[in-house]
């Protein structure tokens, strides 16, 4: 994703697996707020919200969203406030069907016992479609470069829909501080 992004493109991250991969997999190449997340609070939700703001207050920068599918479908009708207000954004859902940051921590502080953390998988770049924006999914790595490039090509707030194994975690070493 940083690959795709050019120096003074700001990435909004949403709370969770998501926030700790931008965190560790970002280069922050230009000064200035080119990274937002919700850090101290921990909000899940705050991305999409968050990245329309950026992208309706700095129009001469572009912007992308990082957020899980937990996060994402908790606020996935500010879809339309993308499509209404005119946003050019770019949300990358990692959509593994769960919710694996609190699943996580269900494994190592509740013994295993997982409750009201695995979903349906959606597809996401569908119910984008059907808001108005311009949706893609992506169910294998290779494909995450033509989806980027395709993206940046549409006028419009674009959904790109990652499928994401939901064994994939962070570094462990990086956790420890969110703990």
């Amino acid at each position: 994703m940083r690959e795709a992004m050019a120096d003074q493109d700001v990435l909004v991250c949403d709370s969770g697996f998501n926030q700790i991969w931008g965190g560790q997999c970002f280069d922050v190449r230009s000064s200035g707020r080119c990274y937002l997340g919700p850090r101290g609070f921990g909000v899940m939700g705050y991305g999409l919200p968050a990245a329309i703001a950026r992208a309706m207050t700095t129009p001469d920068q572009t912007v992308y969203c990082l957020i899980g599918d937990g996060g994402f479908a908790m606020v996935i009708q500010e879809l339309e406030t993308a499509v209404r207000c005119g946003v050019n954004l770019t949300i990358v859902v990692m959509n593994n069907s769960g919710m694996q940051f609190i699943q996580d921590n269900q494994r190592l502080f509740f013994g295993g016992r997982l409750i009201s953390t695995a979903f349906s998988e959606l597809d996401y770049a569908a119910i984008a479609r059907a808001f108005g924006c311009h949706g893609i999914r992506v169910e294998t790595s290779g494909k995450l470069d033509a989806a980027f490039a395709e993206a940046a090509a549409s006028p419009k707030t674009t959904v790109i829909d990652v499928h994401v194994d939901n064994s994939a975690v962070p570094e462990r070493t990086s956790l420890q501080s969110f703990r």
